[in-house]
């Protein structure tokens, strides 16, 4: 079974890697995703999460253009 994670942001960009190694030493399975859906944060929050996937093959992120909420 898939566990998906689906995260909001908006101008976090300071708190995506302390949220994902707290994720990934809490959860001991390798079967989950952690979905970010950023509202085209002014921070590049989104720039950060893509930089991060790299590492983390289980991190993606979904980026709103123009739209809030």
């Amino acid at each position: 079974m898939l566990l998906s994670i689906i995260v909001p942001t908006y101008n976090e960009s300071k708190n995506i890697l302390p949220f994902v190694k707290a994720i990934t030493s809490t959860i001991k399975s390798k079967d989950y995703e952690i979905i970010f859906v950023d509202d085209d944060s002014a921070d590049k929050t989104y720039k950060i999460v893509n930089d991060i996937s790299y590492k983390f093959n289980m991190v993606r992120c979904i980026r709103r253009i123009g739209r809030r909420g």
